[in-house]
């Protein structure tokens, strides 16, 4: 393992290890991966069990707690079912709507009945627009601000989900956007929709090219560059409204040789540097 570096900003770190919203439980393992990576310890953890419902609201009241203490935060997932918890808890704390930057090789936007597979995991956005399975659904309601939701790196999608996302005003730009447009001009849009409140980042790592981050159990191929992401994302955790960030999806069991935990943990030390 590369020689660990230290994060500047020192977010208050919680592990939330859950791992029954996909296929398998490997993700589970991700938080502990990431902390050997990164070093440090964590300010809190949730217990893992297998109640989605359960998990993400005692996940919320550690991320308020993590907003009230007044600095930003950072979870370590677990699978993208964490996001209701997430970003529910960071709101609650607020008492206002989010914007968010969602990274991610899928829109995560299905509910019970548009979902192939019917994995928790592929329904996360929905929850946060207030639709989806209803425990999570009311559990995540108002936490996100549709206008200010941006997913980023998307190459993967069923159309339900798609005019879920339209109808709502999301904006979504797909992987090849970013390489036909560059990076430059599509954080500059970024920005620009986050702008006017308090904002958090969500990083599935699937957004990043399986031949740099083949630790993930949905892979699809075409995505984000890590050492560009790394670079783009550089100190925007220092920035207006930034309130925390959560990485979801490593599943260690599948990584060769830590090249996924050392790519995430780099992208991680640049958000907070």
């Amino acid at each position: 393992m590369e020689a660990v570096v230290p994060i500047a900003l020192r977010p208050y770190r919680i592990e939330a290890p859950f791992a029954h919203g996909g296929r398998g439980t490997g993700p589970a393992a991700a938080p502990a991966c990431l902390r050997r990576h990164l070093g440090g310890t964590a300010r809190g953890r949730v217990a893992p069990e297998r109640d989605a419902a359960r998990f993400c609201r005692r996940l919320a009241r550690r991320v308020a707690a993590a907003v009230a203490a007044g600095g930003p935060f950072l979870v370590l997932g677990g699978d993208h079912t964490i996001a209701v918890g997430t970003w529910a808890g960071a709101a609650g704390a607020l008492g206002r709507p989010l914007g968010l930057l969602w990274i991610d090789a899928h829109l995560d936007a299905h509910d019970q009945a548009s979902s192939p597979s019917g994995a928790l995991h592929g329904m996360p956005v929905a929850c946060l627009l207030g639709e989806g399975p209803r425990p999570l659904a009311a559990l995540a309601r108002g936490a996100v601000d549709p206008r200010r939701l941006v997913l980023l790196g998307v190459r993967s999608y069923e159309p339900p989900e798609w005019a879920r996302l339209a109808r709502r005003g999301v904006r979504v730009i797909g992987a090849g956007a970013v390489r036909r447009r560059g990076w430059g001009a599509v954080m500059a849009e970024v920005r620009a929709r986050l702008r006017g409140g308090p904002w958090g980042l969500s990083l599935d790592v699937d957004a990043l090219d399986p031949r740099q981050a083949p630790g993930v159990t949905t892979p699809v191929p075409g995505g984000l560059d890590a050492v560009r992401l790394a670079r783009v994302l550089h100190g925007i955790g220092g920035e207006a409204g930034f309130v925390g960030m959560e990485v979801a999806e490593l599943d260690p069991g599948r990584d060769r040789g830590g090249m996924t935990a050392r790519a995430v943990a780099r992208i991680v030390r640049a958000v907070f540097s």
